[in-house]
């Protein structure tokens, strides 16, 4: 999903993980893990240390936690995760392009 006039990479972050939670509950989905490159949130997440720039989008991530058997959040550095990386950065430049479809 394709948002506009995010305030930092953090929000983007909590976005997409908010919207991954969404898509895999309605998908019925029951164990996942998922790995974020922004130690700032899976910290956040873990720890329920509610920053203040994410504090609402934090409370609809742990809104989803019931909706899971086992749901684990989990720190990837970015340089072990070099093709994600740069998938996201290929949409930064091309919000218009999405996985090569464009979009609107």
């Amino acid at each position: 999903m394709v948002q506009q006039n995010v305030s930092s990479p953090l929000v983007a972050e909590a976005l997409a993980v908010r919207e991954a939670l969404q898509t895999a509950s309605s998908l019925s989905v029951t164990h996942l893990r998922m790995y974020s490159d922004n130690q700032t949130l899976i910290r956040a997440i873990n720890e329920k240390l509610f920053e203040k720039e994410i504090y609402g989008i934090l409370n609809d991530i742990e809104a989803f936690f019931s909706l899971f058997v086992d749901l684990v959040f989990f720190y990837l550095p970015r340089a072990e995760n070099g093709h994600a990386d740069a998938l996201a950065k290929y949409i930064l430049r091309n919000p218009n392009h999405v996985m090569d479809r464009p979009m609107g």
